[in-house]
């Protein structure tokens, strides 16, 4: 098994966490909130593999998402964000370890993720379980 550093699994994640976005949108593709969350995400996603110079990107394998991407997606949605809003953290504390200026480009991902999902899980949810497409 291969040892991955904490930004390589952030952005691993986030990629992830962009893939079920997207897959959102082929369930609800009226859905204006969700196209939204998703543009914000792709380009702030942008912004800081470019701010972190990442290296490596995730080829996402759709057979390991499958068995959920129609049932429980939403649900899989907000925990692949709160995994994400977590190993942001953990990075936050190892670039505060390391000093210098790092943290100054990790505390504003990981607050953006934590208020981003704060906001928006709501929706998510109300999709899961109130949504007329069900």
């Amino acid at each position: 098994m291969e040892n991955k550093n904490t930004k390589e699994k952030m952005f691993e994640i986030w990629d992830e966490l962009i893939f079920l976005l997207e897959e959102l949108i082929n369930k609800y593709p009226t859905n204006k909130e969700i196209k939204e969350l998703f543009d914000i995400q792709k380009e702030k996603k942008s912004k800081v593999e470019i701010n972190h110079s990442r290296n490596n990107w995730l080829s996402i394998d759709r057979d390991i998402f499958n068995d959920f991407l129609n049932e429980n997606i939403e649900k899989e949605l907000i925990l692949k964000w709160e995994e994400l809003v977590i190993v942001a953290y953990f990075y936050l504390q190892e670039a505060r370890i390391q000093g210098g200026t790092i943290g100054h480009k990790v505390g504003p991902v990981w607050s953006f993720q934590k208020e981003t999902k704060e906001k928006y899980q709501g929706e998510i949810l109300k999709l899961k379980y109130f949504s007329k497409t069900l």
